[in-house]
């Protein structure tokens, strides 16, 4: 008692003098540290971590980044992990989620803590520290969790150069009066947007804002006349890359009237959220547009960036996001599985069980498989979600990965869900499906039955195993619109326009809806005690949205032909800042009721989950003219009735002017 007694002057000395002290309070009987790559007895710090960060601090502990024989001696995706995370001085960027206060901040920075960024409206901090200190912030009582920085990806659709040719030789010339710089969005032909700038329908007075990785080449594309002189970024958020550029170039061509703004959505879902309500808050923006989705967002509840899309909606912007490129069941290019977990009876692969020792495990089954196999390279890694609710998950589901044959364990993500933990586990590394990796669901002994999303980002699964649902993330949240893309090389009416039907489908790699969710955003249930597809829990979004025209021409460095999703959602945004720019004091559901009015059916008849209500098209109003003129020499007690094309009879009993009520359409 004595003893513990000094301890705790110590420690209330060792605090007020702002001094970092770490008790390493563990039993002497503890059993040593488990190798990496098992689960075993973990300490109360690990569970509180990634399972990546886990093995990254045994591995550290036990020496085996020390030498090059040591670190060969780890399993392959350790060493890429650390390859890819950790810096020459030793030190990894990490997410820490729990309660932000000023003496959480000051003790990571006394842990050797820098680049530290607090969002205490996100309980998140980002900030790069020390390996060895992991364990030090982990056991910390106000420290949730700790994971590694957060893969973000934009939805840009890299095309084989035979096929970029192709694209390239049969897409429509732009006829539209409007021109913009050294190149016009191919869109503003075939969304009609041409005919609503000859008619002055540009958009002048909308503030358009633009999310994506960077602006790289802002300056020079203003110098050029492909952007205007004023673009506005928010403070220290011009982030890296040219694919906001190229975003911000289609916006200009098809809504030149409109301001423009740009902040980036890398460096974390808080930082991404900040930025979305900051271009809201500050400069007021009308109508907002991203293309990138963070890889950890959540698919059956609204995570952080839905939420900050909920709050600038709800203040009165149209928010559009790219739909995703991860294909669609329809195309035979859907790079997800979505369904509930059914127990496989087949046997368990002795190196899986290896990785949980004597304990009880489940695989999901499948078909007759207890896994499915990766055939297509995957750019980013393969991600589990399950229908918990965020940040409180109490039922551990495992990812592992396995040769083709089933014998070796190829990478593994095992973290631990003990009630405060998000229900996602990941294998974030690039790989090639020509291996054909196995791809294994693990639910431990004491988990319940949930739905499940399993996602390998752009990669492909057994085509049997494939399903529906590729669209997830904050363009699934019901207050955002979700663009999907159709080739603008389909575009063969006159002047290169989209005439719809059979002759307008999506890309193959556009992805599809529904989107069904189990929670509200606060985490409650939406249907309680029933998060289950089998069952009908929950509620269907009719996501995708809308579809809109992609793979044209920017002047942007590396985007001269900018295809994907990313392409599609400026290019639907824009539309809506032409609509708002003509009709200003419209709602948001006035103004999204005349996308929909306007939308060319393509897909299957009516909504369809690939194209939403079809490809959104500038509707006719807006280019539409108002005819008028002036009387002169009428005399008193006269009058002479006016006709406007033939009708609107408009009687005038003196001199003046006059204006007719109803417009009259281009032509």
């Amino acid at each position: 008692r004595e003893g513990v007694t000094h301890i705790s002057r110590f420690n209330a000395w060792a605090r007020a003098a702002g001094l970092a002290l770490l008790m390493c309070a563990v039993p002497l009987a503890a059993p040593a540290q488990e190798p990496v790559g098992r689960i075993g007895n973990r300490s109360a710090a690990e569970h509180k971590m990634d399972s990546a960060l886990i093995d990254l601090t045994r591995a550290t502990r036990a020496g085996q980044f020390e030498t090059a024989a040591s670190r060969q001696a780890l399993p392959d995706y350790v060493q890429d992990f650390a390859s890819r995370n950790v810096a020459p001085d030793q030190t990894i960027v990490v997410v820490i989620k729990g309660k932000v206060s000023d003496a959480l901040t000051a003790f990571i920075k006394a842990r050797g803590g820098t680049e530290v960024s607090a969002f205490p409206q996100y309980d998140t901090i980002t900030a790069r520290v020390p390996v060895a200190e992991l364990t030090a912030i982990a056991n910390r009582a106000d420290v949730r969790t700790i994971g590694p920085r957060e893969i973000a990806q934009t939805d840009r659709q890299e095309v084989p150069p035979e096929e970029l040719r192709k694209r390239l030789k049969d897409l429509p010339k732009s006829s539209g009066m409007t021109e913009v710089g050294n190149a016009t969005w191919e869109g503003v032909a075939a969304h009609k947007a041409n005919v609503a700038h000859s008619a002055g329908r540009i958009g002048t007075g909308i503030k358009v804002c633009v999310l994506s990785d960077g602006v790289n080449s802002l300056a020079a594309r203003q110098a050029t006349g492909d952007l205007p002189p004023t673009v506005t970024v928010l403070p220290s958020q011009a982030g890296s890359g040219d694919e906001g550029t190229a975003m911000l170039e289609i916006v200009h061509d098809m809504a030149p009237g409109a301001s423009l703004y740009f902040a980036t959505a890398f460096g974390g879902q808080a930082q991404f959220a900040s930025n979305i309500t900051s271009l809201r808050s500050t400069y007021g923006c009308d109508v907002m547009v991203d293309d990138v989705k963070y890889l950890s967002e959540g698919v059956f509840q609204d995570g952080t960036v839905a939420q900050a899309v909920n709050q600038v909606t709800a203040a009165g912007a149209l928010y559009f996001a790219s739909a995703g490129n991860g294909g669609n069941k329809n195309d035979n290019t859907s790079s997800v599985f979505e369904g509930d977990f059914v127990a496989s009876s087949n046997p368990i692969p002795s190196a899986l069980q290896a990785i949980y020792g004597s304990a009880v495990i489940q695989l999901h089954a499948f078909g007759s498989n207890n896994y499915t196999t990766l055939i297509g390279t995957t750019q980013s890694g393969i991600s589990l979600k399950w229908s918990d609710p965020l940040g409180a998950s109490a039922n551990n589901y495992d990812l592992v990965l396995m040769d083709s044959t089933g014998t070796t364990v190829v990478a593994s993500s095992t973290s631990t869900q003990a009630g405060s933990q998000d229900p996602i586990e990941a294998i974030w590394t690039s790989l090639n499906g020509a291996n054909n990796y196995r791809i294994y669901i693990v639910k431990r002994n004491a988990a319940a039955i949930r739905a499940l999303h399993l996602d390998t980002h752009r990669g492909r699964i057994t085509l049997a195993d494939s399903t529906a649902g590729g669209t997830y993330a904050h363009s699934a949240a019901a207050s955002a619109i979700a663009v999907g893309a159709v080739p603008l090389s389909s575009a063969t009416g006159p002047g290169g326009t989209f005439t719809g039907g059979a002759a307008n489908p999506v890309n193959t790699f556009s992805s599809d809806g529904p989107r069904k969710i189990f929670y509200h955003p606060n985490g409650t249930a939406i249907t309680s005690g029933n998060v289950l597809f089998g069952t009908n829990g929950g509620t269907t979004l009719q996501k995708v949205d809308m579809a809109a025209g992609n793979c044209g021409a920017t002047t942007t460095p590396g985007f001269t032909n900018f295809c994907g999703t990313s392409a599609a959602a400026p290019t639907a945004a824009a539309i809506a800042a032409l609509i708002k720019g003509a009709n200003p004091g419209w709602t948001n559901a006035q103004i999204v009721a005349a996308m929909n009015a306007s939308a060319l059916d393509i897909e299957a008849g009516g909504w369809d989950r690939d194209s939403g209500v079809g490809i959104v098209m500038v509707p006719a109003s807006l280019s539409s003219f108002t005819i008028g003129g002036s009387v002169s020499g009428l005399g008193a007690g006269k009058s002479v009735v006016l006709l406007n094309n033939g009708g609107d009879a408009l009687t005038r009993n003196a001199n003046g002017s006059f204006t007719f009520a109803t417009p009259l359409a281009n032509g």
